[in-house]
This record gives structure tokens, sequence and C-alpha cells, in this order.
């Protein structure tokens, strides 16, 4: 199966993306992954990627500026209709503040698919990499502020989140309020990809003004969908990821290492800011250090 996994990456570009980190990103795919289809999402309104997409071969879909949360499921929707235009096996949602770190990444994600077919998403869903349990609290608290304040402001959204909750726990009973894998960087399946668009739940306006983060909402539509969500990014866990939150997980040195292919957040490594941390895996990248799996 080597070299036969097809990928399509999917990365949304909001304003004010810095337009180095951006290539650094995009260089990392193409590096790693060389035959990738690579989607950039553009709703910056300022054009960022026109160059980068020309460098590394990658496409464009631009979006009006849609904004955060709500809006930034409506830019990756757009995403990942443009992805199902083409055969692809795994799509790779990446952030800008993401990299692709070593290869090896596509057979093994392909094949936890193929073992587990009601999977959608996979990534950092309810632990951590150091396998603390991730809260859900902050998210349970912007449901209840949407399902109640928000039905005065707007009383659409509301409703329509209302009803996208009770049938997630409906069609996928182990479905817990807010549950998403991290968005950062994950991996979906096409079944998963392909539900969600056959059901409708792809572009939703309703959900526009919705405050939920965006890796919640598809975490729920997932469910609506009947897939549901799985680990990956333990430390204990084939090294397929290293993600946190804000800042990377351990140092840019142990992740590589350690084979990790999907890293996230890369804005931060103790002192390090981004462009250290950044110039620390690009070095490795070309000087051939990294992990060859």
């Amino acid at each position: 199966m080597a070299g036969m996994v097809r990928i399509t990456a999917v990365m949304p570009v909001g304003p004010g993306t810095r337009e180095d980190f951006l290539r650094d990103s995009v260089e990392s795919i193409r590096f790693w992954t060389k035959d990738a289809r690579i989607i950039l999402v553009d709703d910056s309104g300022e054009g960022l990627t026109r160059e980068t997409a020309e460098q590394y071969s990658a496409e464009v879909v631009t979006t009006p500026g849609n904004g955060p949360d709500g809006g930034l499921y409506l830019t990756l929707s757009a995403g990942y209709k443009a992805a199902l235009e083409k055969p692809f096996d795994l799509l790779l949602r990446l952030d800008t503040d993401a990299i692709v770190a070593n290869r090896g990444f596509e057979e093994p994600g392909l094949q936890f698919f193929k073992e587990h077919p009601k999977i959608g998403c996979t990534g950092s869903y309810r632990y951590g990499y150091n396998g603390g349990v991730r809260s859900r609290r902050p998210q349970k608290v912007t449901i209840a502020r949407n399902l109640t304040v928000g039905v005065l402001s707007h009383p659409g959204t509301s409703t329509a989140l209302a009803y996208y909750l009770s049938r997630a726990k409906i069609n996928r009973p182990s479905y817990r309020l807010g549950e998403s894998v991290l968005g950062g960087a994950c991996l979906y399946s096409r079944s998963a990809v392909e539900a969600l668009e056959a059901r409708g739940l792809l572009s939703l306006q309703r959900l526009h003004r919705c405050s939920l983060g965006e890796d919640h909402i598809f975490g729920m539509l997932l469910a609506v969908a009947g897939f549901g969500l799985a680990d990956m990014a333990r430390k204990d866990d084939p090294p397929l990821f290293g993600l946190r939150h804000v800042g990377i997980p351990a140092s840019p040195e142990t992740l590589m290492g350690e084979g990790r292919c999907l890293v996230h957040s890369v804005r931060s490594w103790g002192a390090m800011g981004e462009a250290e941390v950044r110039a620390r895996f690009a070095r490795a990248r070309q000087s051939g250090v990294a992990h060859s799996g």
C-alpha cells in the first residue's frame, strides 16, 4: 500500500495570517506528502493564499469573511465540498499553526478507519498528549448560552443547534454534549465527509452565528451522520499526532524523535516563539534529521 494512500489536505486561511508562516505549513505538507492535494480555503479578504498556492501547487477556494466558530464551520464546509470533487482516502485538516513533521501517517490512518468504519474523525479527542482528560465544560457552557440567551439574539441559530444536538444523541447514543476532536490537526475518513455532504450537513447557514467552536460543531454533525470520534494522539498511541491547544506538547526535537507526524500548535514551546519553533522543524526537514518512519 506504500505510496497509494490518497491525501487531501484542507487548510483555512483567515485575516492577518503571516504569509511566511503559511508557506512553512504548506511546505511541510508538500515535503512529507508529495502527492497530496492541498486546498487552501481563503476567507481572509486579503488574497493571502495566491503566491503560496502557486509555489506549492495548491488549490484555492475563496469564501466571504465568515469569522470564527460557526463562521469557520462554513469556511471549512466549502473546503470539504471541494475535496469531494476528486477521489481521496483521508482528509487531513490542518490549521495554519500546524505542520506535518514526519512521513508515515497515511497508512496507519487509513488502516484505522478500515478497522473502525463508524469513526469519522480522529486526533486528540477525550485525552491530551500526556493522557490528561480534555475538559468539555467550556463547550457545555457555550451550548447552554446559545440555547438560552441566544434565543433572543439569533433564534434561528438556537433552534437549529437544539435540533442537531437532539439528532446527534439519537443517531449516535455515545455522543457527549460538546465533544470534539481538536480541530487544529486531525484526520477524517472519506466516508464521513461524504455522509456530511449527503445529509446536507455542510454549509448550514443557520449555524453561522453559533458561538460554539467549529470543531465542536463538526463533532455534533458527525454524530448526526452516525459517526463517532476517536483518540490517536496520546503519547502511548502510535506516533501520528503531537497536539496541544496552545503550544506544542513537547520540544520539536522530542516530537520529531518520537516520529510524530501531525503537530499543533507551533506557536510556542517554553520560551520559544513561533518563528523559532518553525525554524527547528524546518532545519530538521531540510537536513533529513526527522524520523523517517
